[in-house]
C-alpha cells in the first residue's frame, strides 16, 4: 500500500524521500538496528516499536518502509521486498558458555550443531535473493 502511494526506492540513496517504520530510540542504543533514524531525514520515521511483528503490521498497514528479517516479510503476501541492504546491516550471534563447560563433549556438540543450522539456513535465505 505504501508503495502504490508514495513509489518504490531502488537503492538506499533514496531512502531518504521516504517514510519508515523504526525501531525505538532506546532499543538502537549500541546495535545496527538504528540504520533507519541515521538514513532517514527528520521526521521521516513515522512509527517505532521494538517488535518485529508489530513493525511488519505497521508496513503492511501502509504507515512505511521496515527492514524486516526476510523470515518475517517473506512470509506476508502484502508486503514485498524492494532491495537487499547487505552484510552490514546484520547482526551479530554470541553464544555463550560457561568457561568450565566449553570443551565439554555435550556443549561441543550443541555448539557445532547451532553453528551448522545458522551456516544452512544463512545459505537458504542467500538463495532467495
Amino acid at each position: 500500500a505504501y508503495t502504490n502511494r508514495f513509489g518504490a526506492p531502488r537503492s538506499v540513496g533514496q531512502l531518504k524521500d521516504h517514510r519508515f517504520v523504526a525501531f525505538s530510540d532506546q532499543f538502537v542504543q549500541g546495535l545496527s538496528f538504528g540504520w533507519a533514524r541515521d538514513l532517514a531525514r527528520d521526521g521521516a520515521v513515522v512509527f517505532s516499536s521494538n517488535n518485529l511483528l508489530v513493525q511488519r503490521e505497521a508496513a503492511r498497514s501502509g504507515l512505511g518502509l521496515a527492514v524486516l528479517p526476510t523470515y518475517v516479510g517473506d512470509q506476508t503476501a502484502e508486503l514485498r521486498r524492494l532491495f537487499t541492504l547487505g552484510d552490514d546491516m546484520g547482526l551479530d550471534l554470541w553464544l555463550l558458555t560457561h568457561p568450565d563447560l566449553r570443551q565439554t563433549a555435550r556443549i561441543k556438540a550443541f555448539t557445532e550443531f547451532i553453528l551448522q543450522a545458522v551456516k544452512r539456513d544463512k545459505a537458504v535465505l542467500e538463495g532467495l535473493e
